[in-house]
């Protein structure tokens, strides 16, 4: 392809998430991202802005990825990061990595962590480092809106560019507060090494009279859901906002 032709934006109306046109697009865009293994499914170049995809866009994508349930299951199949390393997870209490196929090392501060529940089997009991705050959500809604926006562009193109979902955009990028949930099934197959992600669109109507694009999306057997044009903001009172109450998954 050539280098002009790499460099332009293949729509009048600039790139997927911030609109402009002055973002450089020589770069492609990882729906899923690639540290969960995904190296086919992918946005040429033209459709989001190298700022928008090296800055708060890849800033998601880590932070997606670095969330304890996730990382722990990324750490536990072994799936590699881009530049080629296996991942490690950090919990309050312990450290799990997979130096190996076929080795996993535990190191803990406490023989707590662990307990023996049959021949050659264990059972950990791995605590965060950290309660999960408000914010915390509100990035994890984030990074599902993103990998969803993506998606429906690859399915529907321009149709994306709706100004419905300019809000979301702006969320998105951290241009202005989000106020998504985000629900999180506890359990899921051990077995399962899908990651998978299903979305409603056109928006769907609440009893409410909002408008709503549900997202469901499976990681290794876990489930996450949103839903991607919550209206209004929930009020968190601070004292709960403080200590995370309301976002214990």
């Amino acid at each position: 392809m050539e280098a002009s032709r790499v460099n332009a934006c293949l729509n009048s109306e600039g790139c997927l998430f911030c609109r402009l046109h002055d973002g450089g697009f020589r770069s492609r865009e990882h729906p899923f991202p690639e540290s969960l293994g995904n190296d086919e499914i992918v946005l040429p170049p033209g459709v989001v802005c190298d700022r928008c995809n090296f800055g708060r866009l890849s800033d998601l994508d880590n932070a997606f990825l670095n969330y304890p349930p996730i990382s722990l299951l990324r750490t536990m199949y072994g799936i590699k990061t881009k530049a080629g390393k296996r991942p490690m997870s950090k919990w309050g209490n312990a450290r799990v990595s997979m130096p190996t196929e076929a080795n996993i090392y535990i190191e803990t501060n406490s023989e707590k962590t662990w307990r023996t529940v049959g021949p050659n089997q264990y059972e950990l009991q791995l605590r965060g480092s950290r309660p999960i705050t408000v914010d915390d959500t509100a990035t994890m809604a984030r990074a599902l809106w993103k990998m969803a926006l993506e998606f429906a562009y690859i399915d529907h193109g321009g149709a994306m560019f709706d100004s419905r979902l300019d809000e979301t955009r702006r969320m998105i990028l951290g241009q202005e507060p989000a106020h998504g949930w985000v629900a999180l099934a506890r359990k899921g197959d051990p077995n399962d090494r899908q990651v998978s992600l299903r979305y409603w669109w056109p928006p769907v109507m609440h009893e409410t009279g909002e408008e709503g694009m549900p997202v469901l999306m499976g990681v290794f057997g876990m489930g996450l859901g949103t839903d991607l044009l919550k209206r209004v903001p929930v009020q968190v009172p601070p004292e709960l906002a403080e200590h995370g109450d309301l976002n214990v998954f």
